[in-house]
């Protein structure tokens, strides 16, 4: 390719904003690779990738083939008003070359890379229908998944051959029982959900391709994330046990909304958002306290009204606030065994298990 004669291209800024908003998260925040910082305009399409994680969105136009600095140029254009013109003079050789972008009175021009530098993503043809129900699971098991610097085979959500969909820090555990039609077999990674949830649309069929990468597609739309090496650890064992347990065990029944509340006063009375907190069950009655230490030597205890059922041996414990926190967010009923915490919501679909901490 040899442009020597620019060439125009006049838009609404709000007709290309909103497409590339999609790519943020998406592009390298490093300069090992500098035209990954970049978005890629290639065959009627926008591309942003890391290497890690990769974006592919359908344009309502055609563009010359050219890049544009994803962090740059996506916040000029969120300064103006959507429906102020934005024109585009793009002058390329095979080497790059510059984008000169003009709104209203203001310009500004931008270096662009030469699409062959650019990493190239194509989308999979063979894709498997994803159910609602489904995607709505990986997203409600998300919040225990690890962030993937850490233990990347821990950050995400994994289905295993009998439809259990699972995920664990090490510390805590949540699953989802097998639903008829459900996902087997097949991880996904929380680091590409958590680019996409906030969407309005949901993916309506997903890909685990043979190259360990795994895509959500959307009609206009397609994403991927590499998958990590190292395979989820069974923990089928702990899960099964857990529930089990739940059948002799002490437990209780609590609104939602009244416990976050607790929680939250109780964690504010400690001044760590990872304080101890101790919890007992008597009669009607669940009892939550903030036990003295060497930092913080005052108590702070709650007594809440629930509905229990009792039995086994355990009527007490201590767990992580924060943890607590979270638990009692997303459910109701909850047993205390000798492993720690089990809690459980939607008819015992979906369930929950925090680790006990040393009273």
């Amino acid at each position: 390719m040899d442009m020597t004669k620019p060439i125009s291209v006049e838009i609404k800024v709000c007709d290309l904003l909103d497409i590339l908003k999609k790519c943020d998260g998406f592009a390298a925040t490093r300069d090992l690779i500098p035209v990954m910082q970049h978005l890629g305009f290639c065959g009627g399409r926008v591309l942003a990738t890391d290497g890690v994680v990769g974006i592919s969105v359908k344009l309502p136009r055609s563009y010359p083939n050219m890049t544009l600095p994803a962090d740059g140029f996506v916040k000029l254009l969120a300064t103006f008003d959507d429906e102020m013109k934005l024109q585009l003079s793009i002058s390329l050789q095979d080497s790059g070359g510059v984008v000169t972008c003009r709104v209203a009175d203001y310009s500004a021009i931008f270096h662009s890379y030469s699409i062959d530098e650019f990493p190239i993503i194509h989308i999979p043809s063979a894709a498997i229908k994803l159910p609602a129900s489904e995607f709505e699971a990986i997203t409600r098991l998300r919040f225990v998944a690890v962030d993937k610097g850490s233990k990347p085979e821990l950050a995400g959500v994994w289905f295993d051959a009998d439809g259990w969909g699972v995920t664990t820090d090490g510390i805590r555990l949540a699953w989802r029982r097998p639903v008829k039609g459900g996902l087997r077999n097949l991880f996904v990674p929380v680091y590409l959900l958590e680019r996409v949830v906030g969407w309005e649309e949901s993916p309506s069929q997903y890909v685990d391709d043979k190259n360990g990468r795994f895509w959500f597609l959307y009609p206009n739309c397609a994403v991927f994330a590499v998958k990590p090496s190292a395979s989820f650890p069974d923990v089928r064992g702990i899960l099964t046990a857990g529930i089990e347990a739940c059948k002799k065990a002490h437990g209780f029944i609590g609104d939602r909304e009244h416990l976050n509340v607790v929680v939250r006063r109780l964690l504010l009375m400690a001044q760590d958002v990872n304080a101890k907190l101790e919890l007992s069950v008597e009669k009607s009655l669940l009892i939550l306290r903030v036990p003295a230490t060497a930092q913080y030597r005052d108590t702070a205890v709650e007594r809440v009204a629930v509905k229990t059922h009792t039995g086994g041996t355990v009527s007490s414990m201590c767990v992580n606030g924060r943890l607590l926190l979270d638990a009692v967010e997303r459910f109701e009923e909850f047993f205390l065994i000798e492993q720690g915490l089990v809690a459980f919501s939607d008819e015992r679909t979906y369930g929950h298990i925090i680790a006990r901490l040393v009273n």
